[in-house]
């Protein structure tokens, strides 16, 4: 059992050590004190969860950073004339594929940083319900 008291963590076992007819006897109660081990991993945790929101918000960039010159890049193909218009498309395309797997990752991390913020209360302070 883990109990707090004004900031402080204990983690409490108590233990029957001798029984007769039902009754018990004698009883140990050992705890300890793991508050430094709550607050590291507290800080941890905040730690994780900044760098879900780092992550994410360069997905976005990236996104938009790829995409554009792509899109400048297959205009400027289908205006021109040349014998590796088709080659140039096709890894357009390849590389709007690798982007469209970001969007999904990134779709994958909002999922779960959502979770993490209704029931653990973490995510930077953001109201992940912004996004929806």
């Amino acid at each position: 059992m883990v109990i707090s008291h004004e900031d402080r963590w204990y983690e409490l076992a108590i233990h029957k050590l001798t029984e007769i007819n039902n009754y018990i006897t004698l009883v140990a109660i050992q705890y300890h004190d793991i508050t430094d081990y709550k607050h590291l991993e507290k800080e941890l945790s905040e730690r994780g969860f900044g760098q879900i929101e780092h992550n994410m918000a360069q997905f976005q960039i990236l996104n938009d950073e790829i995409r554009n010159p792509l899109q400048i890049i297959r205009l400027l193909i289908d205006i021109s004339e040349t014998e590796y218009k088709q080659q140039i498309d096709d890894q357009i395309t390849v590389i709007d594929n690798l982007v469209t797997k970001l969007d999904k990752g990134w779709l994958k991390s909002e999922k779960v940083r959502t979770f993490l913020f209704k029931h653990y209360q973490h995510g930077m302070g953001i109201n992940p319900d912004m996004s929806e």
